[in-house]
């Protein structure tokens, strides 16, 4: 019994040993304490006033050390990742907003296309962010040739810039991040988050 014993302890010294040192001695890079880095990133409010790494990380990366940032989610709460890190809490209010024209803006990319000749029916087709309804807005074209060209380029410029589907113009007083919390995250007018 005590030779099985010792034999998981030196297993467990040996594995710690490889993540901390990744085999060459030097120590390795650990991305665990988000805060040392990210000074101007405060705490949320009470209700989301938990470990980053509950809404930045998949969970099968919850692991420490954590060794390559690249694994860090930095828009958790965007269109492309709320449904899998806001959803298990907000699966409602996710839903509900995947449906709505504040994500989609469906109708009012339907007619500024219209408007612009772009398509033939007011009728949405195109949303700033795809549900099972609408597709998502084509990208714009390099070179814009035609009216349709050139609406589609407007909406994403300036209709779009401040939509929740979009990032922001990085200008003072704009800053913003997207998704959910583009509206549930308060920021600075320099960029820092700000507490509730």
């Amino acid at each position: 019994m005590k030779i099985v014993l010792m034999m998981i302890i030196l297993a467990v010294e040996i594995f710690w040993c490889f993540s901390v040192f990744a085999g060459n001695g030097k120590p390795v890079e650990d991305y665990s304490a988000c805060r040392s880095c990210h000074e101007n990133i405060g705490a949320m409010d009470e209700d989301h006033d938990f470990s980053c790494f509950t809404c930045h990380l998949m969970p099968k990366n919850r692991i420490k050390p954590v060794q390559d940032h690249a694994l860090i989610v930095g828009r958790p709460a965007s269109p492309e990742n709320a449904v899998l890190f806001c959803g298990g809490c907000h699966d409602q209010e996710i839903r509900q907003l995947q449906g709505s024209l504040h994500w989609t803006l469906g109708k009012m990319i339907a007619q500024t296309r219209f408007l612009w000749g772009a398509q033939e029916d007011p009728a949405p087709r195109y949303g700033a962010a795809a549900n099972d309804r609408l597709e998502k807005m084509p990208e714009s074209p390099v070179n814009i040739q035609t009216p349709a060209d050139l609406v589609d380029d407007l909406l994403r410029r300036r209709c779009f810039s401040c939509h929740i589907c979009a990032a922001p113009p990085r200008t003072r007083g704009m800053v913003r991040s997207t998704g959910c919390a583009a509206c549930h995250v308060l920021y600075g007018n320099d960029g820092s988050s700000q507490r509730r």
